[in-house]
């Protein structure tokens, strides 16, 4: 079971877990503990698997965004808690407010703070195993890339693996 793997389980099983991914730093912690810290992680265990070959890196960096824009829009479009509205300005990425989704989107979304753990989690998860890596051809030469959704913005930070 890769590290993605386990914390997905983990955010499933126990809804109430105190989860964040520093995308800065490179780290993900469960309350006190961490799965990955600073970039390091018990490499006797995979960070992320990735259920397809790649010829390239630019296949798999061009595959992993696709796999970011979904995770994304899921995310956008999640269901917010009180909690994940209080939170909504620190987050990295933008979500709607409630009163912008539709009763279907409200229904039938995912919990806000899952699919953003999704999110966070697959990106740090994605780089830091090789996956997903800074390509200027396809992300630009800036310090950020936006997605297809404008609103979503990837720093160039959160990729390079130094």
């Amino acid at each position: 079971m890769t590290i993605y793997t386990k914390l997905l389980k983990l955010i499933d099983i126990n809804r109430n877990c105190i989860f964040k991914v520093d995308l800065k730093k490179k780290s993900i912690r469960n309350g006190g503990s961490y799965f990955v810290k600073n970039g390091e992680y018990d490499s006797n265990e995979n960070l992320i698997i990735l259920d397809k070959q790649f010829k390239t890196q630019k296949e798999a960096t061009l595959y992993c965004l696709e796999v970011i824009e979904n995770l994304y829009r899921n995310y956008k479009y999640s269901n917010p808690s009180k909690e994940t509205e209080s939170f909504r300005d620190k987050s990295y990425f933008k979500a709607l407010p409630e009163e912008e989704l539709t009763m279907e989107q409200r229904v039938t979304g995912d919990p806000r703070d899952i699919a953003k753990a999704k999110l966070e989690a697959f990106i740090l998860c994605a780089s830091l195993a090789g996956y997903l890596v800074w390509d200027d051809e396809i992300m630009g030469g800036h310090w950020y890339y936006q997605g297809k959704d404008k609103d979503l913005i990837i720093m160039r930070e959160w990729i390079d693996v130094k």
